[in-house]
């Protein structure tokens, strides 16, 4: 098992989340994974694109860092940026406007 595979699990564990709820909401987004593909990437078999791993970092309430830590890919939010985000996420219309903008 990977760190990354291991960071994964982790935050997911601390926001309470099952497998089958982070796919869900991936889908909801427009990101079509099975609970299946989320379960690979915490075993470490599968990797998740760093586009989907900001994503994921934003459904577990993280810094994208405390997931993903290569230094060659990284780009870091500041602050006000992460808290926006998180506000943000907890809107209920977010997660519709945000799919809309990904079929687009």
């Amino acid at each position: 098992m990977s760190d990354l595979s291991k960071r994964l699990r982790n935050v997911r564990k601390e926001q309470n989340l099952k497998i089958k709820e982070v796919a869900n909401m991936l889908s909801e987004i427009g990101i079509n994974v099975t609970d299946r593909t989320v379960r690979r990437w915490e075993a470490g078999t599968a990797i998740p694109s760093i586009s989907t791993i900001r994503v994921l970092s934003h459904i577990y309430k993280t810094n994208f860092a405390n997931i993903y830590e290569d230094k060659k890919y990284y780009k870091s939010l500041n602050e006000n940026e992460y808290e926006f985000i998180l506000k943000l996420r907890e809107n209920s219309y977010f997660r519709k406007i945000v799919s809309v903008l990904i079929k687009v």
